[in-house]
C-alpha cells in the first residue's frame, strides 16, 4: 500500500519539484494551491501526510492547520510546514499545529525521511 501526502503551496514551481520527488519515491500526491483548497481536499480524501506551506492566499498555513486538527476525519494527520518566513505572532500556532517545520529552501533528504517517518 502506498502512502498519500496532500502538498499546498501557491508556488507552482516548488509544488511541481515537491511532487515530482514523492511520486519519484512511490508516493502518491494530491495538489492544492492554497490552504482553502487544503483544507477541501484533506478533508475529503484523508492523506497520511500533509505538506503545507504558511503564506498562501484565500487562506494561510496556520489557519488551514488549525482547521484540520479539528476536524475529526483528518485530526490525526501528520502536518509538516515547509516555509520560507515564520513571523513572531504565528510561532505558537505553527508549533501548536505542526508536527515539524522546514524552512525553504527545503533539503530534500531530510525531508523524506521525516516523512519516512512520520507518514
Amino acid at each position: 500500500m502506498h502512502k498519500t501526502i496532500l502538498v499546498a503551496d501557491d508556488e507552482p514551481d516548488h509544488l511541481l519539484m515537491v511532487e515530482a520527488l514523492l511520486r519519484e519515491r512511490g508516493y502518491s500526491v494530491i495538489l492544492a494551491s492554497n490552504g482553502k483548497e487544503a483544507v477541501e481536499k484533506a478533508i475529503q480524501a484523508r492523506p497520511d501526510l500533509i505538506l503545507l506551506d504558511i503564506i498562501m492566499p484565500d487562506m494561510d498555513g496556520t489557519e488551514a492547520a488549525v482547521i484540520l486538527k479539528n476536524n475529526t476525519r483528518t485530526q490525526d494527520t501528520p502536518i509538516i510546514f515547509l516555509t520560507a518566513v515564520i513571523v513572531p505572532e504565528e510561532r505558537r500556532e505553527v508549533s501548536e499545529s505542526a508536527s515539524l517545520v522546514f524552512a525553504k529552501p527545503v533539503k530534500f533528504h531530510e525531508l523524506l525521511e521525516a516523512i519516512e517517518q512520520l507518514s
